[in-house]
C-alpha cells in the first residue's frame, strides 16, 4: 500500500479543502518512499495523521469501546470552528487516495469518510470508496479539477461491495493491526530514544514520519 494524497476539509485546524500530495518523489531512479510533515505544535501535524487513521477506521480509529453516541459526538467535536464565520459549517470529511498491488496489478482507490452534524446532537456518516478507472476510460477533464472538476467526480464507486461491507473491505486491505507499521510518530519515538539515550536524542526534531510497505491480502 502507498499513500498517495490526503484530503481534509473542514476537519479539526483545516478549514475549507486541504489536499496534501504525498505521492514519493525520486532523485534520479532512487525512489525516496518516506514522507516527513513537520511543524511547530498546533499546526496540524496529529490532526492530519488522525485524519488519515479515521478515513481508513473510522470509529475503531477512536476505540473499540466507544459507543455510537459517544462516536457522533467526538464527530461533532472534529468539524472546524471559524472564529470570525457568521454561518458556521455543519459537515466534513477526511479522504485518502492510495495505491493497492494485488497479484502484480496495482490499482488506485479514493476513500472518503464523511460526515453532516443533525439538528441538536449527533452527526450522519457516509462512507464510500471510489477506484480509479483504466486511462482509456478516463473522461476529459478528470485529472484537471481546476475547471470545476475534482479529481475523483469521474472515479466510480465500488459496484460488487455492498455499502455494509465497505468497512470490511477497507479492513482487509489495510488492516489496523498494521497501521503501526505504516504511520510513525516522531514525537514518540524521540520519547523513546531520550529513555534509552538521554540527552542524546534531544536534538531530533518533532516530525511525523509517513512510511508505505508493500501489502498484498
Amino acid at each position: 500500500m502507498r499513500i498517495n494524497r490526503v484530503i481534509l476539509q473542514n476537519y479539526g485546524l483545516y478549514s475549507e479543502r486541504t489536499e496534501i500530495d504525498l505521492a514519493p518523489r525520486h532523485r534520479g531512479t532512487h525512489p525516496r518512499p518516506i514522507i516527513l510533515v513537520g511543524g511547530m505544535n498546533g499546526a496540524g501535524k496529529t490532526t492530519l495523521l488522525n485524519g488519515v487513521r479515521l478515513a481508513l477506521y473510522g470509529k475503531s480509529a477512536v476505540g473499540d469501546r466507544l459507543s455510537q453516541k459517544a462516536y457522533e459526538a467526538h464527530l461533532r467535536g472534529l468539524v472546524h470552528r471559524s472564529k470570525t464565520a457568521l454561518i458556521q459549517v455543519d459537515e466534513a470529511l477526511v479522504g485518502v487516495e492510495f495505491d493497492l498491488v494485488t497479484r502484480g496489478a496495482r490499482e488506485t482507490y479514493y476513500v472518503q469518510r464523511s460526515w453532516k452534524l443533525r439538528n441538536g446532537q449527533g452527526a450522519e456518516e457516509a462512507l464510500s470508496i471510489q477506484k480509479r478507472p483504466p486511462e482509456s476510460d478516463l473522461k476529459k477533464g478528470a485529472q484537471t479539477p481546476d475547471h470545476g472538476t475534482r479529481l475523483y467526480d469521474t472515479w466510480p464507486k465500488l459496484e460488487n461491495i455492498d455499502t455494509q461491507y465497505l468497512q470490511d473491505f477497507l479492513n482487509d486491505v489495510v488492516p489496523q493491526r498494521l497501521s503501526q507499521l505504516f504511520f510513525f510518530d516522531g514525537e514518540k519515538i524521540k520519547r523513546i530514544a531520550d529513555d534509552i539515550s538521554g540527552d542524546t536524542a534531544s536534538r531530533m526534531p518533532s516530525a511525523r514520519c509517513w512510511g508505505s510497505i508493500p501489502w498484498t491480502p
